[in-house]
């Protein structure tokens, strides 16, 4: 949607930020300790059909320093990471604009 006023032009975009888990069925075998989690985190548009590869020049999430290559830089669609986990944590993301 967009509106115009004496200060210029205003825009808004729905997103949807979340995440997804699922208990395995079996933990791995290959970590220590074991993960016992499937997760997903993504940026999406709240607009099934919304194409966000306009708006966004590049996604960042911030993964626990104990992921290889824990920053994970994302340039297109689908801006969704998909791990393995047996914890929670915080996880930072960054999302950049095109202007």
């Amino acid at each position: 949607m967009t509106d115009r006023d004496d200060t210029g032009e205003i825009v808004e975009i729905d997103f949807e930020v979340g995440h997804v888990s699922i208990i395995r069925s079996e933990p791995t075998t290959t970590h220590n300790p074991p993960r016992t989690h499937d997760w997903t985190v993504y940026l999406r548009s709240a607009d099934v059909h919304g194409d966000l590869n306009c708006l966004i020049q590049r996604c960042i999430f911030y993964l626990h320093p104990e992921y290889p290559d824990h920053r994970r830089e994302l340039k297109s669609t689908p801006f969704a990471i998909k791990e393995t986990g047996y914890a929670g944590f915080h996880l930072v993301k960054l999302f950049i604009f095109n202007l």
